[in-house]
């Protein structure tokens, strides 16, 4: 257990359960153990209006968009990482290009008083910033995987929802999601995230030790000056119907991602395991699923930028009206039905439409002093959490219970997701066969 309590110290945080683990036999942990509303997917107002680390008004607040943009940006300044995210949030319709963040600035600039002035000289005080916070979430049961060698590796996250403001600061149907990689070399790391996550449980809401403890946990991958690398973000995640109302009056609307290059600006990228949108009910996305039916079944997949020689992925999500469905590919055999199903339900129209029951969000815009409401993919409506839920408290208990006699206490089914994230495979862990799950899924 020594070097459990040197990656603590590393770390910059020595959770309590792990100052008790490095002295004391591992715990055994039951899924009844975990509250997912206080360690995988925070929406407490107590957290997300916090009047310290949630004020925009407060730039240190380890839970404002004006300190993830600070950690994000490649220079150290906010600015910098908003201008070059909203610059490159565009949505492109029959050819035509639509400038969705520059109308996200346009309307701050007039709140900020500087309407007149251009992007350059601009400068954007963050308490009119048109963003809220929704949602504060753990997403340790995500997974990637090398095709070739098999070797399965985890490539956990945590996550910051903000929905977006319209000018009078009421909330529009659009969010925007800030996914950062958890750093975590060995098994044994991995573990110290899901009992550093766990210890949230042991709390209350009101108790300032909460919050406290939790920014203490998320600075841990959102502050550059803690780490010695560039930053963690994964990417951007955008979803964004009454923005792209704004332009298109069609009910369609459209998801987008967003990436660091390698000098570390942000830059729109393709949106991971979605096809271009023209593809969806052709037979060339049918034949895809044909032919890796068995690798999408397993979770051994990643939609390719080229397929056949032509291009595959797609830039952007175009997500049909509620209650259509987005994917219907053509030609797929009876007996790999449940390819398709697993594929659609992981491309990011899928995941937020038809093919999950969703109407359009899973964590929906809110006013201040009410929480986020979730999606039935997410809690019932008797307010019991979901088996997508469960899953992921059974697997932050797999971690928690890494090592102990207890065995596992969630089966997984199913192989991990290719989640292709800019590090190299060497620098995360190799998952037990016992913790492996997950399979095409990187929502």
């Amino acid at each position: 257990m020594k070097n459990r309590f040197v990656c603590c110290l590393l770390s910059g945080h020595l959770s309590a359960a792990a100052l008790a683990a490095t002295d004391a036999p591992a715990a055994s942990y039951s899924v009844a153990q975990i509250k997912p509303d206080k360690e995988l997917l925070i929406t407490a107002c107590e957290v997300v209006d916090h009047p310290d680390h949630a004020n925009p008004a407060k730039p240190t607040g380890r839970f404002t968009l004006e300190y993830l943009l600070t950690g994000i940006a490649r220079d150290g300044k906010p600015k910098t990482a908003l201008l070059e995210w909203l610059h490159a949030w565009k949505l492109t319709v029959n050819g035509q290009v639509y400038p969705l963040g520059q109308s996200v600035i346009d309307q701050w600039k007039c709140a900020d008083g500087q309407a007149g002035l251009s992007d350059e000289f601009w400068q954007p005080k963050f308490v009119h910033a048109p963003f809220r916070l929704l949602a504060i979430v753990n997403r340790m049961d995500l997974i990637r995987v090398t095709e070739d060698s098999g070797k399965e590796r985890y490539a956990p996250e945590g996550r910051f929802v903000f929905g977006v403001l319209d000018k009078d600061g009421a909330p529009l149907s659009a969010t925007v999601i800030f996914e950062y990689r958890l750093p975590a070399k060995t098994m044994e790391e991995m573990q110290l995230w899901a009992e550093s996550w766990h210890e949230l449980a042991s709390l209350e809401f009101s108790d300032p030790k909460y919050c406290q403890l939790l920014a203490n946990l998320t600075e841990r991958f959102t502050s550059r000056a803690s780490l010695a690398s560039p930053s963690l973000l994964a990417q951007i995640r955008t979803n964004e119907q009454d923005l792209s109302l704004r332009f298109v009056t069609d009910d369609e609307w459209s998801l987008h991602e967003f990436r660091l290059d390698p000098a570390g600006a942000i830059v729109a990228a393709p949106t991971r395991q979605t096809p271009a949108t023209h593809l969806a009910l052709t037979s060339r996305l049918g034949h895809y699923i044909n032919e890796y039916a068995k690798r999408i079944e397993k979770g051994l997949y990643e939609v390719p930028e080229t397929y056949c020689d032509k291009p595959f992925l797609g830039d952007q999500a175009i997500t049909n009206p509620i209650g259509a469905r987005n994917w219907v590919p053509a030609g797929v055999l009876e007996e790999n039905k449940p390819a398709e199903k697993k594929f659609v339900e992981n491309t990011c129209n899928g995941c937020h439409g038809q093919e999950t029951q969703t109407p359009f969000l899973h964590i929906r815009p809110r006013i201040t002093g009410e929480p986020a409401k979730l999606s039935a993919f997410l809690r019932k409506k008797d307010n019991s959490w979901s088996e997508e839920m469960n899953f992921r408290a059974g697997k932050l208990v797999d971690f928690l219970n890494w090592k102990s006699s207890a065995p596992p206490t969630h089966t997984a089914k199913g192989s991990p997701q290719v989640l292709a994230l800019p590090l190299p495979v060497a620098d995360g862990p190799i998952v037990p066969m016992e913790l492996r799950a997950r399979g095409g899924r990187v929502h």
